[in-house]
């Protein structure tokens, strides 16, 4: 009876940990990372009881591969499946042993620091962008990665604040060129609060579809496009 509570627990185990993994790079998927970060969030807030000075740090890296989509189209499926394995593996040793590596989907991947700050975090995001680099760097158009920081509690207060400071940082890095780390600190008010209300029309649009929905949403896209391709002139990117 022991031995057969004991495979039936090993194969739940088993169950439960593909379900959490993503297939192709072997790191923890979507659906695990939301998970991970919202208990470490959650942990960092202390349940409501603790005061702001007083918070557990928790650093989010978001990080997007710059001219994949090129890559893949010229070299075909396979030879971006093993890139993308490759990057994650390569983030993976950029990382400390107790960051959490996670494909956020497509060639969107998540790095979850505990207990580091603002300034650690772009010291290990500069050691990620550094070694992706390295990967195709023989390449005629190689692919580098661009990468969002932002930290709680300087940044955002909860999850969902520290995921948009970070995508929001990570936006801005595209439109600025790519191949770079930007800080949620970083990025200028006004982008973050057309961010903010692209995010409320998309979810507005979303559960509210009806006629100027669609256009509403585009136009407030293009809105931020705009905004990040004046700051990206103003520092000097091509």
């Amino acid at each position: 009876q022991a031995s057969i509570a004991l495979r039936n627990a090993e194969a739940h185990h088993a169950v439960n940990e593909r379900a959490d993994t993503d297939a192709l790079t072997g790191l923890g998927n979507h659906g695990a990372f939301q998970r991970t970060l919202g208990e470490l969030c959650d942990a960092s807030a202390g349940r409501g009881k603790r005061r702001a000075t007083d918070r557990r740090t928790v650093s989010l890296l978001m990080l997007d591969l710059d001219l994949f989509k090129g890559y893949n189209d010229r070299l075909g499926h396979p030879a971006g499946d093993a890139l993308l394995h490759a990057v994650g593996g390569a983030i993976h040793n950029a990382a400390r042993a107790d960051d959490l590596v996670f494909r956020y989907g497509g060639d969107e991947f998540a790095l979850v620091l505990p207990d580091v700050d603002a300034v650690t975090a772009a010291i290990i995001a500069e050691r990620v962008r550094v070694a992706v680099a390295k990967l195709t760097a023989g390449e005629a158009s190689p692919v580098t990665i661009s990468i969002g920081v932002a930290t709680i509690p300087g940044d955002a207060s909860d999850k969902n604040g520290l995921i948009a400071a970070a995508d929001t940082a990570l936006y801005l890095g595209k439109q600025s060129g790519g191949d770079r780390i930007i800080s949620a600190a970083d990025v200028p008010t006004e982008m973050r609060d057309l961010r903010r209300t692209l995010d409320q029309l998309a979810r507005a649009a979303l559960h509210a579809p009806g006629p100027g929905s669609a256009e509403r949403s585009d136009m407030a896209g293009a809105v931020v496009a705009t905004v990040g391709a004046r700051h990206a002139r103003s520092k000097g990117a091509p």
